[in-house]
């Protein structure tokens, strides 16, 4: 398709700022992978970033295009109706374009109201979470799914909360499995991702992390117990189910890779292609 055409055209380098609305509107915020390369542009807009997502659903358009080594965030920007979504549209557009170096600021009219826009839409939010779980709804289960109402994102949830119910009894109860921040908790009587569940990201392990994968201490993780590369670039590890215990996830997320299946009774983290 064009889009196919448009990232195979030898160029410099290609950014994605995917625009997105919801039915249930909520506070703006970012989707993105986690490279060093998408940190630049997705703080540069001031919405609360989401880091994980696409770990927890797969199959995404930022996904593909990041795969291929591009900058590709989404904006959620509100409720589709809401012309308030419209404006923090068009701030964002703005906005990443001065972040990319392709429009100077001087040259933005009202470069000032359209920062403000987007923070004062997401203030006192926290500025990133890692999202861990996703409440998966059976498929015969669709239309029975309510969540209790009430509930927003960006929400601190205790562990063992109601969250929801699937049909009618005790036996129908959804809990949060862990305390974290509620988010996207599904409203609409479509879709199988009943809700998420994050924590917030502190932002002195986004300068560890930063620092870890610029100083490339990701070739250091083959000479680990357990711990093999499956790719001659290092960008894919296969790691003993009995090691990852020990090495946790966040060791691997530090350094830039996601967990992506399980294959011969081990688990694949691929490493997102980064061209800083």
């Amino acid at each position: 398709g064009a889009l196919e055409t448009l990232l195979a055209t030898p160029r410099e380098r290609v950014a994605l700022l995917d625009l997105h609305s919801t039915s249930g509107g909520g506070p703006p915020f970012l989707v993105m992978g986690d490279t060093l390369q998408n940190r630049e542009l997705a703080f540069a807009l001031g919405v609360p970033v989401l880091l994980g997502l696409e770990e927890n659903i797969g199959g995404t358009l930022i996904e593909h295009v990041g795969a291929l080594g591009h900058v590709a965030v989404v904006l959620e920007a509100g409720q589709n109706e809401d012309p308030a979504t419209i404006d923090r549209h068009e701030s964002a557009v703005w906005l990443a374009l001065v972040a990319l170096g392709l429009v100077a600021r001087s040259d933005v009219p009202d470069f000032a109201l359209h920062a403000s826009r987007l923070r004062a839409a997401a203030s006192e939010l926290p500025p990133v979470v890692e999202v861990l779980h996703r409440h998966d709804i059976a498929p015969e289960d669709e239309q029975r799914f309510r969540m209790v109402p009430g509930l927003e994102s960006f929400q601190s949830i205790e562990r063992g909360r109601l969250l929801a119910h699937v049909g009618t009894g005790p036996d129908g109860q959804v809990l949060a499995p862990f305390a974290g921040v509620l988010l996207m908790p599904r409203y609409q009587q479509k879709g199988l991702d009943g809700f998420f569940l994050g924590r917030r990201v502190e932002p002195r392990w986004l300068k560890l992390s930063a620092v870890m994968r610029r100083l490339h201490l990701e070739r250091m993780l083959g000479l680990l117990p357990g711990v093999e590369l499956a790719r001659a670039d290092g960008n894919v590890l296969s790691v003993d189910p009995r090691i990852a215990r020990f090495f946790t996830t966040d060791l691997f997320h530090l350094l830039g890779y996601r967990r992506q299946e399980e294959r011969d009774q081990r688990l694949v983290f691929t490493r997102r292609n980064d061209k800083l």
